[in-house]
């Protein structure tokens, strides 16, 4: 019986030896303190440049959209820092729901879905009086998804064809009604953001070579399925000359802003591209043609550096994260914000086809900015509960 009792004891030590080690749960105030206020200190100065720039607008327009976006980003960094003192744990338990019910709410945007005038695709839900773009959402919750998944894969199979088929299938079933409404960007983009999240796991390249080759075989038959307008933008991205009038008309203005902003920029009052109203979607996609041509190529170089330096930060913080998930949440947010800034700087300096993709937390809207901040509310918390 004694060594029985032995044995006994020493599980009992181990056991409460190993729950001793165990961290414990965090306090508000050390929460508050892991926080990585430079970074919200940068996507504010961000922000704040954005309101600038709508204010600019001429007119009562420009008062009324610059105070609607000071509230709806006050509102997104309450959202910010709500997301961030909830535990890590319970997001990647919330991860599928959230991910399920975004699929659920893109699939009745072909449905029920509203289309504004002059869009060319049903991309909204109007719930009550409010205008909700689920594809927005949608991008987050995917890497949500992904991120609770391979968080659950053992390392040595993460690469095995087998283990790669959910995956596959969580990054096709958004693209169908994507494609219904039908939005080629942000299938595109959807497409991009689920790819790296599956690189970032470590899969092997050879998968992604062999989806490069196959996608590369299906440009005739992607071609020969768009719809007349999207021919349209690509043939005005190669010429925009070709229709300056008409579908060439925002690519020729935003460029003639851009290129006559010279070093320190025309300032707000003597900015004729957007003040003459001459620049089309000032306020939304092409916000970054019209904030150039005030500021010229310093505030356009300086504007680039804070995001640059929100990139960095989120890399280190996906850096020191000790676990899968939260590494590849916080990962996955960098790379949507690269996107997002890097196509849509590309877009309207003509280097990429129009797409409607805005400009993080410089673009008027609201759902872009609640998405983008509720996405990154999540990442810091990743952060945060790092341990």
């Amino acid at each position: 019986m004694r060594p029985r009792t032995t044995t006994s004891f020493t599980h009992r030590a181990r056991s409460n030896k190993a729950q001793s080690t165990e961290p414990a749960p965090l306090s508000i105030l050390r929460k508050l303190y892991r926080i990585p206020w430079l970074f919200l200190f940068i996507l504010s100065i961000i922000a704040a440049l954005g309101i600038a720039t709508l204010h600019s607008i001429s007119g009562a327009r420009g008062a009324y959209l610059a105070d609607q976006q000071l509230i709806r980003y006050l509102i997104a960094f309450i959202l910010l820092l709500t997301c961030a003192m909830v535990p890590a744990k319970l997001w990647m338990q919330l991860s599928y729901p959230l991910f399920a019910l975004s699929i659920l709410l893109v699939m009745l945007v072909p449905i029920i879905g509203v289309m504004p005038p002059g869009a060319g695709a049903k991309r909204w839900l109007m719930i009550g009086k409010v205008s909700v773009q689920p594809s927005e959402f949608l991008k987050i919750a995917l890497v949500l998804g992904l991120a609770r998944y391979f968080h659950s894969v053992p390392a040595r199979k993460i690469s095995n064809p087998l283990y790669l088929v959910v995956p596959l299938m969580m990054l096709l079933l958004p693209l169908i009604p994507i494609f219904m409404q039908p939005d080629l960007g942000t299938a595109l983009l959807v497409a991009m953001i689920g790819a790296g999240i599956v690189f970032l796991a470590g899969v092997n390249s050879f998968y992604f070579i062999s989806a490069g080759l196959v996608a590369l075989g299906a440009l005739p038959v992607l071609w020969a399925n768009l719809l007349p307008y999207q021919r349209e933008r690509i043939f005005t991205f190669l010429n925009p000359e070709r229709d300056p009038l008409g579908a060439g008309y925002h690519l020729m203005q935003s460029k003639i802003a851009i290129c006559s902003a010279d070093l320190w920029g025309k300032g707000a009052d003597n900015a004729t591209q957007s003040q003459l109203n001459f620049l089309p979607e000032k306020h939304t996609d092409f916000i970054f043609a019209m904030f150039t041509e005030q500021h010229g190529f310093i505030g356009a170089m300086g504007l680039m550096t804070l995001y640059i330096i929100c990139f960095a930060l989120l890399s280190l913080m996906a850096i020191r994260t000790k676990n899968l998930y939260g590494r590849l949440v916080i990962s996955g947010m960098a790379l949507t914000l690269f996107l997002y800034v890097f196509i849509n700087m590309g877009m309207v300096m003509g280097l990429l086809p129009v797409v409607g993709v805005p400009l993080p937390l410089m673009s008027y809207g609201g759902t872009s900015i609640l998405s983008i901040m509720f996405g990154l509310g999540i990442a810091i918390s990743a952060f945060v509960h790092r341990k």
